[in-house]
């Protein structure tokens, strides 16, 4: 062996020595300060902060290893995390814009789940970021953050460890402070620690049902939007009724009418039943003639039941009132849906509805209404699950018959909402026996009933044979008067438009005018001032003009907004045109004018899987006249260029205000148009403004800008 080569190993046996004293140095180093963790404790039953507590940790793990910067961040009491604790000290905005882009791309909530460090880098890629959990058996307490200069740096297996040993530690001791310190405050004040933990599990209760009206909003917002379509579908069926056909061809047209009828009554359902469960439906009291509801309800019913050869009685016991003061509409719903489902299950024999009184008070009625049938029936295991969602009697009985099993759902929920109660009683083979029982109060001897405005198919026959009226038609976009006065001269009636509040009040003291139709939200003077301003002037002149709010705000309340105001009802945008017929028909009738309930429209939830442009729902609202849509179109193009421009003005200024007025009008045009995708981003927009908070607003307005691109390139409009 050669000089050189025993030179050679002894330089190795050298280097090798040098490494294992380094290493033997380095778990020294590590014994002594995991040996140190337990000074993590001292004096936590004393007055010790977290701070304190967190700076202790911070020594320990800078002797482990050479950490740039330095932080911790418990978790809140709304799962957000700040940074409590930073050293140096101006790192800490830097740390936590760190932390922010951690949470923004999902590594912050992976991290979480981890129980050993995350080593990521940092978001200019420059610097080494490691991430580790502070977590307890019982919770995760926060998050520790560590900067590394350099980028991809290796870090001792075993330091790794111990610095998870460390933040263990530390977790623990930071659980203890908070227990000693609750522990102190029970023992200061116990009474106001149990006032405390109260409003806790109050706020847990309350978001639990928040949750459960979460989910009922999103079943309300997607029984909307799945409604839009097939009001489109129903609607060109009709049309489509009215050419020529072949017989065949009348026949196909006939099931696609029954099913769309049948799939809009299912959805129907899902909707008022979610709605009742987040606890949005609300009682509606008016006068209203017993007898007359019940046989104008029960008449279609009982032609229905003819063509089954299945009889269909009803009868009024003669000492219950012809006048009683209640909801009408959700009792009309509870004696169809109870009805309906006789006649649904009877195949042959007969369905009976009668209604006696059982007592009251001198202002009060108690009535019992009863439905029996000779039908298929159900077993006492049945009956005691037919009140809950989606039951039926067995999968069967939904094959043969059809429905979601969310009627008797319904009636139930609505039967308590008005203080009643609904039970059965029934035979497999024999039939069924539903009693409902209601108070009802009677009603003054010189009411006059209420009719509640219908928004069907039935509507526009009733229209065409209406008078002409003179109408004053009140918005500030010009696409929405088009719209609206389309539908309106369609049906024979005269229309003088409005651009404004104050142009309304002008015109309402020049010309008489039959009614009135308001937009809301309008420059200059909004419809609530306008139509303020017309009831007095109405008070030095006399009469009263029936006023029809028209807004994009259905919200619960939004309507006694209306009313307080002045006006006589509302109907919700995208003004659909059944809903204006209806609404003209009602307040040009004899009668005296009566507030009405229109059916509220959710703001579409913004799926990516929206149309750029609807045109069959355009066409709809245009009657069907093909050749209207491009100067329709054209004029939305034109309002929506200087709504963009009004929102990029106002988010300069930082208005917010002026932002919620500019995106509320692009909404509404939006929607009309059937513009969906632009309709669900100037929503959120609309939102944000409302909310005062509009940092996120920038971006919104580009998704807008893209948006509307995209709907001038689907329309050919000019760029």
């Amino acid at each position: 062996m050669t000089n050189a080569t025993l030179g050679q190993q002894l330089e190795n046996q050298r280097e090798r020595v040098r490494y294992l004293e380094e290493t033997n140095l380095h778990y020294v180093t590590i014994l002594d300060i995991l040996a140190s963790c337990g000074d993590l404790q001292t004096g936590i039953s004393d007055t010790r902060s977290s701070v304190q507590i967190m700076q202790s940790a911070a020594d320990k793990v800078k002797r482990l290893i050479s950490f740039s910067s330095i932080a911790f961040c418990p978790v809140e009491e709304d799962a957000s995390f700040e940074v409590a604790f930073c050293e140096p000290e101006s790192s800490t905005r830097e740390i936590q814009e760190e932390i922010d882009a951690k949470i923004m791309d999902g590594t912050f909530a992976w991290s979480l789940n981890q129980n050993h460090p995350v080593i990521t880098s940092t978001r200019d890629e420059q610097q080494t970021l490691i991430l580790h959990v502070l977590e307890t058996h019982a919770r995760i307490r926060g998050m520790f953050i560590g900067v590394l200069p350099g980028r991809h740096v290796n870090v001792e297996v075993s330091s790794l460890n111990a610095l998870s040993i460390i933040l263990t530690y530390t977790a623990y001791t930071l659980e203890n402070a908070t227990l000693y310190d609750m522990l102190r405050d029970h023992m200061h004040n116990l009474e106001q620690r149990v006032q405390e933990r109260t409003m806790e599990l109050e706020a847990a209760r309350q978001q639990a049902e928040a949750a459960t009206r979460a989910k009922s909003d999103f079943l309300a917002t997607m029984s909307h939007e799945i409604r839009t379509p097939m009001n489109g579908i129903i609607g060109m069926a009709e049309l489509l009724g009215d050419t020529p056909l072949a017989d065949d061809q009348r026949g196909y047209l006939r099931n696609i009418s029954i099913s769309a009828d049948n799939l809009l009554a299912i959805i129907n359902d899902i909707l008022d039943f979610s709605k009742i469960e987040a606890g949005r439906m609300e009682l509606d009291p008016h006068p209203f003639a017993l007898r007359e509801l019940v046989e104008t309800t029960l008449l279609p019913l009982r032609f229905r039941a003819e063509r089954k050869q299945v009889g269909l009685t009803f009868s009024v016991a003669p000492d219950c009132p012809d006048m009683i003061c209640g909801d009408s509409v959700k009792f009309r719903q509870i004696l169809v849906n109870l009805a309906g489902n006789a006649v649904k299950f009877t195949e042959q024999g007969l369905v009976g509805v009668a209604i006696t009184r059982e007592g009251g008070a001198d202002a009060t009625v108690d009535l019992l209404m009863t439905v029996r049938d000779t039908g298929i029936g159900m077993t006492e295991e049945v009956c005691g699950r037919i009140f809950q969602p989606f039951s039926q009697a067995d999968s069967s009985t939904t094959r043969t018959f059809g429905g979601t099993g969310l009627g008797l759902a319904i009636c139930r929920q609505l039967t308590e909402l008005m203080g009643g109660s609904i039970a059965v009683e029934s035979r497999p083979g024999v039939g069924s026996s539903f009693t409902v029982r209601l108070a009802f109060a009677l009603a003054p001897a010189d009411s006059a009933p209420y009719y509640p405005v219908t928004q069907d198919s039935s509507a526009v026959s009733a229209a065409a044979q209406a008078l002409p009226r003179d109408i004053l038609l009140v918005d500030d976009v010009e696409i929405n008067q088009e719209l609206a006065r389309v539908v309106m001269e369609k049906q024979g009636h005269r229309v003088t438009i409005a651009g404004n509040g104050a142009e309304a009040v002008e015109a309402f003291c020049a010309n008489r005018f039959d009614m009135i139709f308001m937009d809301i939200q309008m420059p200059v003077m909004d419809g609530f001032q306008a139509t303020r301003a017309i009831r007095e002037l109405e008070q030095e002149r006399g009469g009263r003009i029936p006023i029809v709010a028209m807004t994009a705000y259905a919200a619960s309340g939004d309507r006694q907004k209306c009313l307080d105001a002045g006006m006589d009802s509302y109907i919700s945008k995208p003004v659909m045109p059944d809903a204006i017929v209806a609404a003209i028909n009602r307040y040009t009738a004899a009668s005296p004018p009566e507030p009405v309930q229109a059916a509220a429209d959710s703001e579409p939830a913004p799926e990516p899987d929206l149309p750029v442009f609807d045109r069959d729902e355009l066409l709809g609202r245009l009657g069907g006249k093909a050749e209207m849509i491009p100067r329709f179109c054209t004029m939305f193009i034109g309002s929506v260029t200087t709504g963009v421009e009004g929102v990029r003005k106002a988010l300069d200024a930082g208005d917010a205000e002026e932002l919620h007025r500019q995106a509320h009008t692009i909404k509404g045009a939006a929607a009309n148009i059937g513009a969906a995708r632009i309709r669900a981003c100037a929503t959120r927009l609309d939102e944000m403004a409302k909310s005062r908070e509009i940092s996120g607003a920038p971006a919104l307005l580009d998704e807008l800008a893209a948006e509307f691109d995209l709907f001038r390139n689907e329309v050919g409009g000019p760029q």
